[in-house]
Formats: C-alpha cells, sequence, structure tokens
C-alpha cells in the first residue's frame, strides 16, 4: 500500500491537475474529489499502520478517540474543526452513494453539480473565481453554489499540510523512541 505521501504525489496531484486543466470537465472533476477523499484514508493508514493513533494528530478532543476509530471516524473528526472537510466529505459521499438521506449534509445529492459561469455579482465571496469560461459547481443544501476547482484547490493544500503533519508526527516518534 502507498504510504500518505506516496498517494499524494504518485496519484491525488495528478488527478487534480487534470482536473485543474480543464475544470469544465465533471468527470475530472468527480475523481478529484474522490481520490482526495481517499486521500485523506491514506493519512489516517499511514500513521494507524505505522503503530499509532492518527487522532493524536488532531488535538485534543472532548470525545477522546473514537470508539470505532477508522478512516470514517477521522473525516468525521476533520469535518466536525473545519468547515471545508464538513463539504467535501459530504461531496464525497454524495457522488459515492448518490444521495445522502440521514443527518444534515451539505451537499445532499451527485446530481446537484452542473456547468455554470460566474459573473460579477453571482457568487458567494471565496467560493471561486468570477467571470471566464463554465465550470463545474456543486450546490449546497442551503442554495450556495461552489466551484469544485475552488474546493479541490482548498482541499489539495489541506492534503499537502495533513500529510506533512503525518510525516513529522512519526518522524518524531521515531525519534522520541516510541516505535
Amino acid at each position: 500500500m502507498l504510504d500518505a505521501r506516496d498517494f499524494l504525489e504518485t496519484i491525488a496531484k495528478p488527478t487534480v491537475k487534470d482536473f485543474l486543466d480543464d475544470t469544465r470537465s465533471l468527470r475530472h472533476g468527480y475523481l478529484a474529489v474522490l481520490i482526495l477523499d481517499a486521500a485523506i484514508s491514506r493519512a489516517y493508514y499511514t500513521c494507524e499502520n505505522a503503530g499509532h493513533d492518527a487522532f493524536d494528530l488532531l488535538g485534543w478532543h472532548p470525545a477522546g478517540r473514537p470508539k470505532r476509530a477508522d478512516d470514517s471516524a477521522f473525516r468525521e473528526r476533520l469535518a466536525e474543526e473545519h468547515e471545508i472537510y464538513r463539504v467535501h466529505r459530504d461531496f464525497a459521499k454524495a457522488l459515492k452513494h448518490g444521495e445522502l438521506t440521514r443527518g444534515q449534509p451539505l451537499v445532499s445529492s451527485a446530481g446537484e453539480t452542473g456547468l455554470n459561469s460566474v459573473g460579477y455579482g453571482r457568487g458567494a465571496w471565496g467560493s471561486g473565481p468570477y467571470g471566464g469560461t463554465p465550470r463545474a459547481q456543486v450546490t449546497l443544501v442551503s442554495g450556495e453554489k461552489i466551484d469544485i476547482s475552488w474546493l479541490v484547490r482548498e482541499m489539495l493544500e489541506r492534503m499537502e499540510d495533513l500529510v506533512g503533519l503525518v510525516e513529522v508526527y512519526l518522524q518524531k516518534k521515531e525519534i522520541d523512541g516510541d516505535f
């Protein structure tokens, strides 16, 4: 199995680049969202397979380590703390399952995507670039439209940070003799 860094470099980044080279492609956009979701899982398992608690990466939490500690619980913990992880998680789950019918997802259906041009004054601040050619977008349950390219860029940056954190954590554990 590829570790988190190898997966990010050899699988995730090229997949994201393919989409960012053509942000009108829903297929490439979907693949980028799904592969970044898989990258979160790789970060979790890289830590766990080295014999360490991946939840330590996320800092203290009042609930401690989840009883059912797995990559889904890891995604959930990230989503609790950061809304962009929640949007991304819900979008990836909607792509995988078609529709989300439990809980309160921010994206409820894979069908809530399309190609749109966003002119001046038509988009929410920080949800993506304005103008230009049509781009793949996802509509949140709230009705807000977000450029999938913006979401993918933001998530790739966060994955770089998370993978870097995994690497530093594992190096520190090795130095401290916790292996």
